[in-house]
């Protein structure tokens, strides 16, 4: 059975994730989330969290990348 990369929970500033992108040069590799970047701007407080909805700039060791959210899976969670 494929796993299931999808996100149960949103990605947030501070988290490692894993990239899932295959083909990707970060494919399986590990970072940390520094910002998350929505393509529509929601007004108020509406902001969805769905992973099609917005990108994340994650610091992989060979520098930082831009990756959609839905290429991204938690390893661990940030605390704060």
């Amino acid at each position: 059975m494929l796993e299931d990369h999808r996100n149960r929970h949103p990605i947030e500033i501070g988290d490692l994730v894993k990239c899932t992108l295959l083909g990707s040069p970060e494919y399986k590799k590990a970072g940390l989330v520094l910002e998350r970047i929505y393509y529509v701007e929601h007004s108020g407080e509406e902001t969805t969290q769905h992973p099609d909805e917005y990108s994340c700039r994650v610091l992989f060791d060979e520098g930082e990348r831009m990756v959609r959210a839905k290429w991204l899976k938690a390893l661990s969670r940030n605390k704060s």
